[in-house]
């Protein structure tokens, strides 16, 4: 199989390559300023916004499947940019489904708990989202595209990831928390909005057993356990080995924002269960997997006196 990732250069791109099935080849495409460091080959440099570069890779390389990872992701971006938001999460996405259809590549999107408004949970496959903020219409925009397109599709709705990120990328709930944790910093965190926290490498490994299987649609993938960031930053705290008297639960108003929150998100992820060979990872059996990896992957991490 032959897989092109768009965005590699992330937690989620680190960890699909990680679990590269043998006999499969990879391309790698990260933005032009931010080329991966966990792999030193079949890396390409790639603006989504730019039809004719998305062409001549998909022509080079004739992927078998392109997993779209390449977003702006970050919400508050989303709301204060919201002409590049569009510009990378839906039109973006709009060249890699033309230049996909062209070269007879399928499409595996990565979407968002965001496209849910957060006021009926829990969410199936079946629920019509209805997002609130930018970041979460974009990714509900470029989905519909997707469903639309006439080529091999799934949209696979990832919960919010947590592990040990590629260097220099953007940090993840958990290692900021280690971060503020090992300085003995105080930590106010919110305890009236919920998600199902999702682990990087069972991400991953959900994605490949879609991939390799015969599957199509749409999926949701999430952790098993149902927390608030005031429970998951507590539950950190003792799995690595901090003091969780340093976290301290506040309401979602304790943080003023002019960007709309939803209040709970949380995934049903029966679908993906009944459809692979794949479990949800409780969250402390995560941290304890993350936990493990913090030789090889969290050199960042002090040991913890």
């Amino acid at each position: 199989m032959r897989v092109m990732i768009t965005g590699s250069n992330s937690l989620l791109g680190k960890s699909i390559w990680e679990l590269t099935p043998q006999r499969s080849a990879i391309l790698l495409t990260h933005s032009p300023s931010h080329k991966p460091t966990f792999s030193r080959q079949s890396c390409a440099p790639l603006d989504v916004r730019d039809g004719s570069s998305v062409a001549r890779l998909m022509r080079q390389f004739r992927p078998d499947w392109t997993l779209h990872l390449a977003a702006i992701s970050d919400v508050e971006a989303c709301e204060s940019s919201p002409d590049i938001a569009e510009e990378v999460n839906v039109h973006g996405t709009i060249n890699i489904l033309k230049y996909a259809k062209k070269y007879g590549s399928g499409i595996l999107y990565i979407s968002t708990n965001g496209v849910f408004a957060g006021n009926a949970p829990p969410y199936a496959e079946s629920r019509k989202p209805h997002p609130l903020h930018i970041y979460g219409k974009t990714k509900y925009a470029a989905e519909q595209l997707t469903k639309n397109a006439r080529v091999p599709w799934m949209i696979v709705r990832l919960m919010t990831l947590y592990g040990w990120q590629p260097e220099g990328t953007r940090i993840n709930p958990v290692t900021w928390a280690i971060e503020k944790l090992q300085r003995n910093e105080s930590l106010n965190m919110v305890n009236d909005a919920f998600i199902n926290p999702l682990y990087a490498p069972s991400a991953a490994d959900a994605v490949w057993k879609l991939l390799t299987g015969s599957a199509r649609g749409i999926y949701h993938v999430a952790g098993k356990s149902k927390v608030s960031r005031y429970a998951w930053t507590r539950a950190i705290a003792r799995v690595f080995g901090f003091d969780p008297s340093l976290v301290h639960p506040v309401p979602s108003s304790f943080f003023p924002s002019v960007t709309p929150r939803p209040r709970d998100t949380t995934f049903v992820t029966r679908k993906l269960e009944r459809s692979v060979a794949w479990k949800p990872l409780s969250l402390t059996q995560g941290l304890t997997q993350m936990l493990k990896h913090r030789k090889t992957e969290g050199k960042r991490l002090k040991q913890h006196a």
